[in-house]
């Protein structure tokens, strides 16, 4: 694993993510570039401030205006990146939008190119650049969706057989009939994403791939785009479940994307880790939850189904 050095992160100027750079920095003080990738310019400029004040380091946060959910402003944003990564933080996700299933440029839905599409597009540029250099790690911004959350109306994603083609009509929604809402989609968009880094991990062995849930924090913005009951619901239960130890601060989440991203011994490539029981906590491996999470032959398909839209 090479020493980390240059990092981006997707989605940095909110959230988890906006916690991260700061981390990077101050826990690996090898760190010499963080890279803010950020499709809005001020709010970009506003968590760069931020950072450069709580860190008390001017030369070391640098903005890359990317929009993961546009396949031009990714191919766009590695064009013109100057540097090398040896760390990649795919953050960037949520709803993806008032229309969660709106149809983007990659033609698949809002929620599928901010949370996954974008990001392989992304991966896939990096390394054909050789701009995510050999040794280097990516993390993928998992969840417990992916198993599925009873309490918040997200069912466990279930396929039939993992085929391309049953994978093919989740990442274009058509698999989407009878219930198209964030809760139904949400699931089985992180399960793709988790399925892809496998792959990715065994077809690209000098880079470490890992899957990492953050958890849940009331410090994101999760529940900014949600309608207004589900809205209601999360600020009053969450701070409740924070107060009796059910999740957890925002910093806490981005520690886990951090020691992803630095321990190469505990978290391994081609894994996918998130809490154990709940949102917090002790970390597990997922394929305790789904053993589709260590069927290779699933994963490649997920990840040929999402190329499909790259072509």
């Amino acid at each position: 694993m090479t020493k980390l050095t240059s990092v981006l992160v997707t989605g940095a100027n909110a959230g988890w993510a906006k916690i991260v750079p700061g981390n990077s920095v101050s826990i690996k003080e090898g760190v010499k570039k963080v890279y803010l990738g950020c499709r809005n310019e001020e709010r970009a400029r506003a968590a760069k401030e931020d950072l450069e004040k709580s860190t008390g380091k001017k030369d070391v946060f640098e903005i890359v205006l990317l929009d993961v959910s546009q396949p031009d402003s990714v191919k766009n944003a590695v064009g013109s990146f100057q540097g090398t990564l040896d760390g990649l933080v795919l953050n960037a996700g949520g709803k993806g939008g008032a229309d969660h299933m709106a149809q983007t440029d990659y033609g698949v839905p809002a929620i599928v190119a901010i949370n996954v599409l974008g990001h392989v597009l992304l991966v896939d540029e990096l390394l054909k650049s050789k701009k995510l250099v050999s040794g280097g790690s990516v993390v993928f911004s998992g969840s417990e969706a992916a198993r599925g959350i009873p309490m918040f109306d997200m069912p466990k994603p279930t396929f039939e057989n993992g085929s391309v083609e049953e994978y093919t009509k989740y990442v274009d929604g058509s698999a989407y009939v009878k219930d198209r809402s964030f809760e139904a989609t949400y699931g089985p968009t992180k399960y793709l994403g988790a399925m892809f880094m496998s792959s990715m991990a065994r077809k690209e062995p000098s880079v470490r791939f890992v899957t990492m849930s953050p958890g849940a924090s009331t410090g994101t913005n999760a529940a900014s785009e949600m309608t207004f009951p589900k809205k209601l619901m999360f600020k009053i239960v969450m701070p409740i479940m924070q107060m009796l130890g059910k999740m957890h601060n925002t910093e806490t989440g981005a520690k886990r994307y951090v020691d992803a991203l630095e321990d190469d011994e505990t978290y391994k490539t081609g894994h996918f880790y998130a809490s154990k029981k709940g949102f917090t906590g002790e970390l597990a491996d997922q394929v305790t939850f789904n053993d589709d999470f260590e069927n290779e032959t699933y994963q490649d398909n997920a990840n040929e189904a999402l190329h499909k839209f790259l072509k």
